[in-house]
């Protein structure tokens, strides 16, 4: 009987021993529980509070994005003025300062309320020679700024490099001459205005309305050389058509044409950048309607 008790009594034991056991590691798993639940709730509020700081940044970025861009969109005449790189079509003419051969300074700027025709010059180019001699050229620029009072101003551009073909002030000076010119010829010797506008010919036209806004840019006519092409069979003077339609107040009926001509003789070894691409035939239409009136 001795013995069954004292074998008794070391079950007891070990069960007792399991049982604290068990309740240690019941208490430690507790612990460990309530942690990882204070932990995890931790981390839940800090990102919570994190992403309610992240969003109210995007918020705040998106008021002043917003603020700059109602800025950039009241100018005096309503026209976007966010920065344009390039001239484009019913947008804001790139503005420019360039100094005729006369010496004086022209800002396309100042010229805001008057239609401005641009014209890419170069007085050597054979289809510059032809139009001036016997094409529109010979007499669209002068009528149209005959009297100082009219509303369109008429500008020649020469972008050529030193040393090209055509640039030179002596040389435009006489040409002006040959050609009777009547019209400010600018000179734009580093080619930046030529490549601001994209002008890659000689003639290269632009069509500028009352706002200071594109609505034309390409050939003056569809007849390179005096010769409509077969397609067109008629002659249209873009340049002209373009004028009266903004007068009148309609939308430009052709606002994008292929423009033909001399390649500009842009200043070479420049950013990698030569003269431009001439183009022996072409001018037909491009571009369809488009921007309109003033």
């Amino acid at each position: 009987m001795a013995h069954r008790h004292g074998h008794g009594h070391k079950t007891n034991d070990a069960a007792s021993r399991l049982m604290a056991l068990a309740g240690v590691i019941a208490i430690a798993a507790a612990v460990f529980t309530t942690t990882v639940a204070t932990g995890s709730s931790a981390y839940a509020q800090e990102k919570k509070e994190k992403d309610k700081a992240k969003q109210k940044d995007q918020e705040d970025n998106g008021k002043d994005k917003d603020k700059a861009t109602d800025k950039a969109e009241t100018d005096e005449d309503g026209n976007d003025k966010d920065a344009v790189k390039f001239a484009t079509i019913d947008k804001p003419a790139p503005d420019f300062t360039l100094t005729d051969i006369d010496g004086k300074e022209h800002t396309l700027s100042e010229y805001k309320g008057k239609y401005v025709v641009l014209e890419w010059y170069n007085p050597q180019c054979p289809y510059v020679k032809k139009q001036h001699e016997d094409g529109p050229l010979d007499t669209a620029g002068n009528e149209y700024t005959k009297d100082k009072k009219k509303d369109v101003v008429w500008l020649a551009i020469n972008s050529g490099g030193p040393g090209q073909q055509g640039s030179g002030l002596d040389r435009n000076i006489d040409y002006r001459k040959t050609y009777g010119i009547e019209y400010p010829i600018l000179l734009d010797e580093s080619g930046d205005v030529g490549r601001l506008y994209k002008a890659r010919t000689t003639p290269h036209m632009y069509v500028i309305d009352t706002k200071g806004v594109l609505r034309y840019m390409g050939a003056i006519d569809n007849a390179p050389l005096g010769r409509v092409s077969n397609r067109d069979k008629e002659l249209v003077n873009y340049v002209e058509q373009a004028i009266e339609e903004l007068k009148a107040d309609k939308k430009v009926s052709v606002t994008t044409t292929r423009p033909y001509g001399c390649g500009v003789k842009y200043q070479t070894g420049r950013d990698g950048q030569g003269q431009g691409r001439g183009f022996g035939q072409g001018g037909g239409r491009r571009g369809g309607g488009g921007g309109g009136g003033n």
